[in-house]
């Protein structure tokens, strides 16, 4: 646990050899640049904070990889781009908050296989276009947080 020890500069794309490393926390740093792909190698990984940084890039979808992610906490960063569908692959998780970033973009609907999510953020973003009906199936989740986007039509009725 690396949390607010003052961390400048990227996360190397070494940190993919820790191949049996459970919890990275860099969280409430000054890490910054791009996430590296190579993240998506740590499968024995169960938390993943780097919240209140200044990431600049997308999440790579070799997140997707991680199977045994359970804590995916990437808020207040400068994360870009769309969501990648491959996040859905991550049955594992039980938070997701993406809050507080540049995400645009619909909500993926391959996002309803986050069948053991309990809470997922997803607040303050430009993600627009409707909560895709497969959150429907979504029978664990207890908080979904889309507060400050630019979505429309009806919240699924299994919500």
């Amino acid at each position: 646990k690396l949390l607010s020890y003052g961390m400048q500069g990227p996360i190397p794309g070494s940190v993919g050899d820790l191949r049996q490393l459970q919890e990275l926390r860099l969280d409430n740093n000054f890490v910054g640049g791009a996430l590296p792909s190579s993240l998506g190698n740590l499968q024995n990984l169960i938390t993943l904070r780097i919240e209140s940084n200044n990431l600049q890039s997308s999440i790579p979808s070799s997140i997707g990889n991680l199977s045994s992610l359970q804590y995916l906490h990437m808020w207040s960063n400068y994360l870009s781009s769309t969501l990648s569908g491959e996040l859905g692959k991550l049955s594992q998780l039980r938070e997701l908050f993406l809050d507080d970033n540049e995400i645009a973009g619909t909500i993926p609907p391959e996002l309803g296989g986050l069948t053991s999510a309990t809470y997922i953020s997803l607040a303050m973003n430009h993600i627009e276009g409707v909560i895709p009906p497969t959150f429907g199936t979504l029978s664990s989740l207890e908080r979904l947080d889309v507060q400050f986007n630019y979505l429309y039509g009806e919240v699924p009725s299994q919500l």
